[in-house]
């Protein structure tokens, strides 16, 4: 077992280390993040989280996000996280939790050497009901001014997830997908950053993951209560305002997100949330697919032949060409 992990922050990129036991299984290309979350009043998403029975078998791998801890190592996790996780634990398949502390501060004393060996049995003791067969480590950031030895890191950790949270902001002078191809109008960054940025690397792109957000994306300027992780296509896709207001890829920019990802040569991508990207069909794409965006990304990283009949998700910006190198 690798035994150090570090997360790193690159612009608004999330550079995350996973570490895996030696015998832990392949996450394999296409690993789920679950949210588990609903909407009590059934307005942007289901009353009900959505059953792990329902999610795509393309799933090769399951993910939550839901270890936090605060100053004096309280637990900022909820009896709800916990139980979501025992849910996840029995699907069967590999599970990957993310871990982290609230603040920089709480982790700089965490990864002290003097307090690593209590750190580790914390987490051993807080995870020990669950077989797990990754950690990725958050908020853990470090300062990118001084050029990183990635060849020493590649035989250091197991895998990278680079994530797009934070890439562009959804705002009312940027409305398309927040992580576009390539740098539009009003865009501070995009794939073709990335790419650039990986060619001044040794980062190994054979160990890496992409993690992209499978569903829209709320308006930073927006006064409405909104569920945190329950943004599904519902309202994006009904009649309304909510598909000018808020931000979302197109059919054509997800299957584009799939080559990319295997065009740079990494192991796969990782989909955030895929229990909340259409869980009540309202975009009617290919038979009512709950996880429209997921598949879409999933052919475009297998080659296979694009979805072509979701007009909702075509609505929004513009459409991007497939990538040919």
């Amino acid at each position: 077992m690798k035994n150090f992990i570090i997360l790193l922050t690159h612009f608004v990129l999330q550079n995350q280390w996973i570490t895996i036991t030696a015998d832990a299984p392949d996450f394999g290309i296409s690993p789920c993040m679950y949210a588990g979350e609903f909407d009590k009043y059934g307005t942007f998403c289901p009353d009900i989280p959505m059953s792990l029975e329902e999610l795509p078998d393309d799933c090769t791998s399951l993910v939550y996000d839901g270890i936090i801890y605060g100053p004096n190592d309280e637990k900022k996790f909820s009896f709800q996280d916990t139980e979501t996780i025992k849910c996840l634990n029995g699907s069967g398949k590999p599970l990957i939790l993310y871990y982290g502390y609230t603040e920089q501060k709480f982790w700089i004393d965490a990864v002290d050497p003097a307090n690593a060996q209590k750190e580790a049995i914390k987490l051993a003791e807080d995870t020990a009901e669950y077989k797990i067969s990754g950690l990725v480590l958050t908020k853990l950031n470090y300062d990118f001014t001084n050029k990183f030895d990635f060849s020493i890191l590649n035989e250091a950790f197991d895998f990278y997830v680079i994530g797009f949270e934070l890439f562009n902001l959804c705002n009312n002078m940027f409305k398309q997908g927040i992580v576009p191809m390539t740098n539009v109008f009003r865009s501070k960054f995009s794939l073709q950053t990335l790419e650039v940025l990986l060619s001044d690397t040794d980062m190994a792109t054979d160990q890496m993951y992409l993690e992209f957000k499978a569903m829209s994306t709320k308006n930073e300027t927006t006064k409405e209560e909104l569920p945190k992780f329950c943004l599904t296509f519902k309202k994006f896709c009904e009649s309304g305002h909510y598909n000018t207001y808020w931000c979302a890829d197109n059919a054509a920019a997800n299957y584009s997100k799939g080559q990319f990802v295997k065009i740079i040569g990494a192991k796969g991508f990782i989909t955030k949330y895929i229990d909340t990207i259409d869980p009540t069909g309202k975009c009617e794409c290919d038979n009512q697919n709950k996880f429209i965006t997921f598949s879409m990304m999933l052919r475009g990283f297998l080659d296979q032949d694009p979805i072509t009949d979701c007009e909702k998700l075509n609505i929004h910006g513009r459409l991007e060409e497939n990538i040919e190198r």
